[in-house]
């Protein structure tokens, strides 16, 4: 559970649930002065301290289901960076024209150009891995539907397997085709050079 100060301040304004909420400087606080046998005695379980907090189960070291680690961290004051919409003395997500809203917090002093740059790479960084995950799902997807031909073939071993490898092949290559395809026509707008060839390539 994560509970969040009613006032956090940036020099003299507060910020936004949505701005906190990206605040990530955990540290680990020490195991709080409570003695295990109390804790014990009101939860009705035998609990221990185990790796700077407290273990609610027989043995740390064997758990079980239903077994529970508990420790505490903080967020410290410290130095941050932000960018947002500034309004009535808060800072607050920025909606743009394009309807995103605009939220970024970084540890420490960091100009707005730095943090855009890495926002911006960050976000390339995820669209990759989507479209590399929708290239393996479409792949693994042709390959099940082809799954049945395979068995059919399967009567003569042999051929089963030359079948079946031949149709992962065929998977791989389709979906790769399609995907790369997906990918062109959805930057020829906003990127033609670049949206252009790769639809030769899938072609």
């Amino acid at each position: 559970e994560i509970f969040l100060a009613k006032d956090v301040k940036v020099g003299d304004f507060n910020l936004d649930t949505a701005l906190v909420d990206k605040l990530d400087s955990w540290e680990n606080l020490p195991t709080p002065t409570v003695s295990p046998s109390v804790l014990s005695k009101m939860l009705d379980q035998p609990i221990t301290i185990s790796e700077n907090g407290f273990y609610v189960g027989t043995n740390a070291q064997v758990p079980t289901v239903g077994d529970l680690r508990i420790r505490f961290q903080q967020i410290q004051n410290a130095e941050i960076s932000v960018v947002a919409a500034q309004a009535q003395g808060m800072l607050a997500p920025f909606q743009g024209s394009s309807g995103i809203p605009i939220a970024l917090v970084e540890s420490g002093a960091k100009n707005a150009d730095a943090m855009f740059a890495q926002a911006q790479a960050g976000n390339v960084t995820v669209a990759w891995m989507l479209r590399l995950a929708g290239l393996i799902m479409m792949a693994l997807g042709l390959y099940l539907v082809m799954q049945p031909i395979v068995v059919v073939a399967d009567v003569v071993p042999i051929l089963g397997d030359l079948l079946g490898m031949g149709l992962g092949i065929f998977a791989a290559v389709t979906s790769f085709a399609l995907s790369v395809s997906t990918i062109a026509i959805s930057w020829i707008v906003y990127r033609p050079l670049m949206g252009i060839p790769l639809l030769a390539i899938a072609i």
